[in-house]
């Protein structure tokens, strides 16, 4: 006879064993596509309440071309489903373009419900976490809005704690990005 316990461990093993199968296939089509890395700032993915570009590092520098930014600028009230296929199209372009830099721009973020909150906590950091990224930097444009702030801050704790990312806040693009690129 099995105990809770027991079917528990068993049913996690068997939700991860699918979860790291569908990782696996995912992960194999992205490997067989090729990208060029962009030589200028480039908007790689765009709908009305999101964009997600790309900012070189240095365009003289072929070498230092690799090392860009994937930025994600929010506008407005997110749906759970605008939320995720956004999110999903970051974790994309992170796998394509090998990124170490994250500028999520927020200031214009509106409503983002709870579930999309844990969907990117269950869900969506594993997945970044199976990039064994090293060292990464996050830097997040947001407002002093007291909700706005409370819901990025919890976020952004937890990201902290299962991803190897250094993250700090800012109110100027300019100085996100240059923290970002300092090494």
């Amino acid at each position: 006879m099995h105990s809770f316990k027991t079917i528990h461990k068993e049913e996690y093993a068997s939700k991860k064993q699918i979860f790291d199968d569908a990782h696996t296939a995912y992960k194999k089509r992205l490997d067989t596509k090729s990208v060029e890395v962009p030589i200028y700032n480039t908007v790689l993915f765009e709908v009305p309440f999101a964009r997600i570009s790309y900012i070189p590092k240095d365009k003289t520098n072929k070498e230092a071309i690799k090392d860009g930014i994937l930025a994600l600028k929010w506008r407005g009230d997110i749906t759970d489903e605008q939320y995720k296929e956004v999110m999903n199209k970051l974790l994309e372009f992170s796998y394509l373009y090998g990124i170490t830099g994250l500028l999520i721009d927020a200031m214009e973020l509106g409503y983002v419900s709870m579930f999309a909150r844990a969907w990117l906590m269950l869900d969506w950091i594993p997945r970044m976490q199976k990039q064994e990224i090293e060292s990464a930097k996050l830097a997040i444009l947001r407002t002093n809005a007291p909700m706005h702030k409370v819901g990025i801050d919890y976020v952004v704790s937890y990201l902290q704690q299962m991803l190897p990312y250094e993250c700090r806040f800012y109110m100027s693009k300019e100085n996100a990005i240059n923290w970002i690129f300092r090494k």
